[in-house]
């Protein structure tokens, strides 16, 4: 496994690094996975919401 060399300016892998860069901006890790976290829970609500819905309807 590789790890961090404070003597080298580039980061050995993606997941050891300590910022995201997507379209030439920086993100931090803890802020990059937090919103992937809360998204992703949004998401699956937003799915169960209407999955939901969708049942009962069909009940009535």
């Amino acid at each position: 496994m590789e790890q961090y060399d404070y003597r080298s300016r580039r980061h050995p892998n993606v997941f050891f690094g300590p910022v995201k860069r997507y379209f030439g901006l920086s993100i931090p890790m803890l802020w990059f996975n937090t919103a992937v976290m809360v998204g992703t829970s949004w998401f699956m609500f937003l799915i169960l919401l209407l999955v939901l819905r969708r049942q009962i309807r069909l009940t009535r």
